[in-house]
């Protein structure tokens, strides 16, 4: 896995580099992505980002190169596809409708908006835009309304974006504006090819992403979120949005996306997928998906193999020992969040064989847990010791009718629905074959909607899914500041399940004492520690 050939040149990137350099070493590293794309790289050179920079652009990858990083510290580089930070007033014109801003640069077809969220972040909950667009089988470019605050829209031929801020200028209002227009972080039509110790983030389409064939592609060790949701362009069933963290979209032979970290992403974690080519045959095999954690996806993971030419085969793809959590409940997810599945099995061609679902974790998803759309050759799929974790009465596997083309995905279908009760390890067994199923049930949907949940990165696996803030284990400080800011806007309490919280950092604050780590509004709001015996511990903040 990973690039072929023998070493050839090293080619570093910094922030505080030059495009006049010749990138051949750290002290004379290049600066831009704009650079880069001009190279000519050859198979067995490397592209080194120095860890904790930030570069902005979209990476076209070239064949048997590999991208990655360099330098001292945990932090990753950030590729980051949004052009630059939008926050700034003359930035945003008014327009005749009030509260309506247009940004004075052009965008094309927008997918993400994001507020107060700077690029190498990683943790925390920012602010995103809703999207407003015509309905699904409309023009694209119908006029739409901007009906609430933080609403936005794209005129498509003018390849603008208009925001409504009720709070005035949008430069002014937020710290840090972001946005992701059409297009990948960084595109994989290219063999050969190893991708490792990036984070990528802010484009409007996918992360990782390609089409066509490909052979030999290795995705490992990134870091990927906050991405995906412009509208398919060229597509011929209305205005349907997409973006995944890494696609294969076509054929491959050896395609591996290993030890990822995914979040917040518009669409899917990791897919292979490919429909409605009649020219084309689609051969997928030698594919393996494995320790992946997917955070707060529409999918988790996905494949199909639909309608293709005759001779169209899936072989040895391989979902190993992922993790799957919180699927339907990210900010993508809003209004379909009970067709999101944790996976997603796919139409399978006749020929297929050796495909495997097994030891991964599927915990919690708004909708099923198993989507299989039929056709799915028989024999071709085995599932095989995974864990399933089910709130009661939510969907555990749903099987959804064949479809003679994919324009019927925007027709109503009934899907044969099964779900999660005391007999969970019985339906496993018999509609998917997994004879050594792990079910565990989930806390029922939560009456005590007055708590906003915080989860800290040693919390149980339960207690993450059950959490609306999860701590990552470093700076937690800035995850407890976003539930307890959210708590006294929203009039509700704060419940913090157990494990170890890290404040590694302090901050000036003019009303809180000189420093400190986090601060607690002035209201009447209470604080409860989850209990670890019979008697629990409470604070009361007046």
């Amino acid at each position: 896995m990973g690039c072929a050939g023998l070493h050839a040149a090293d080619y570093h990137f910094a922030e505080n580099g030059s495009d006049a350099n010749d990138g051949l070493a750290p002290a004379t590293a290049l600066r831009t992505i704009d650079k880069l794309n001009t190279l000519d790289l050859k198979p067995g050179d490397r592209v080194l980002f120095r860890r904790g920079d930030l570069f902005r652009g979209a990476i076209k990858a070239k064949n048997g190169v590999t991208y990655t990083a360099y330098g001292e510290g945990a932090d990753l580089p950030t590729i980051c596809a949004s052009k630059r930070d939008y926050a700034d007033p003359k930035l945003w014109e008014r327009t005749d409708e009030p509260n309506v801003w247009r940004c004075t640069e052009k965008l094309h077809n927008v997918g993400i908006v994001l507020f107060d969220r700077e690029p190498r972040q990683i943790d925390g909950t920012p602010l995103v835009a809703d999207m407003r667009l015509p309905k699904r089988n409309e023009p694209f470019d119908k006029p739409v309304v901007l009906d609430a605050d933080l609403t936005f829209r794209n005129l498509f031929r003018e390849d603008r974006l208009e925001l409504r801020s009720d709070k005035g200028n949008p430069g002014e209002r937020f710290r840090h504006i972001e946005i992701g227009e059409h297009g990948h972080c960084l595109w994989i039509n290219a063999d050969d090819l190893l991708i490792e110790n990036l984070h990528l983030t802010l484009s409007g389409s996918h992360g990782v992403g390609g089409s066509g064939e490909c052979r030999n592609v290795t995705v490992r060790n990134c870091r990927i979120d906050w991405l995906g949701g412009s509208i398919i362009e060229g597509w011929r069933f209305g205005t349907v949005r997409f973006g995944n963290a890494i696609e294969i979209w076509g054929g491959c032979d050896g395609f591996y996306a290993l030890d990822n970290r995914i979040a917040n992403v518009y669409d899917t974690g990791v897919t292979i997928q490919c429909n409605d080519r009649e020219d084309f045959v689609c051969r997928m095999e030698n594919v393996l998906f494995a320790s992946n954690v997917i955070d707060n996806c529409f999918w988790g993971l996905e494949y199909y193999n639909k309608n293709n030419a005759p001779g169209s085969f899936t072989r040895n793809v391989r979902f190993v020992g992922n993790l799957c959590r919180g699927t339907g409940r990210g900010w993508g997810c809003k209004g379909r969040e009970v067709r999101a599945p944790a996976i997603s099995i796919g139409e399978t061609p006749e020929g297929s064989s050796g495909n495997v679902v097994e030891g991964n974790r599927f915990l919690g998803s708004t909708g099923p847990l198993v989507t299989l759309r039929e056709p799915v050759a028989k024999g071709s799929w085995s599932f095989c010791g995974n864990v399933y974790a089910q709130r009661p009465g939510g969907i555990l596997v749903s099987r959804e009718p064949p479809r003679k083309t994919f324009a019927a995905s925007v027709e109503k279908v009934r899907p044969q629905t099964f779900r999660w009760d005391v007999h969970a390890a019985e339906t496993l067994r018999r509609e998917l074959g997994d004879t050594e199923a792990v079910t565990t049930t989930l806390p029922s949907v939560r009456a005590d909607a007055l708590w906003v949940r915080v989860a800290a990165s040693d919390s149980s696996d339960a207690a993450k899914m059950s959490a609306d803030y999860v701590c990552a284990g470093t700076n937690d400080q800035n995850v407890v500041q976003a539930a307890i800011d959210r708590a006294a806007t929203d009039g509700r309490n704060v419940y913090f399940h157990n494990g170890c919280y890290y404040l590694d950092a302090v901050r000036e604050v003019s009303d809180a004492g000189p420093m400190a780590a986090v601060v607690v509004p002035v209201v009447k709001r209470e604080f409860r520690l989850e209990e670890h015996s019979q008697k629990g511990q409470s604070l009361l903040i007046q």
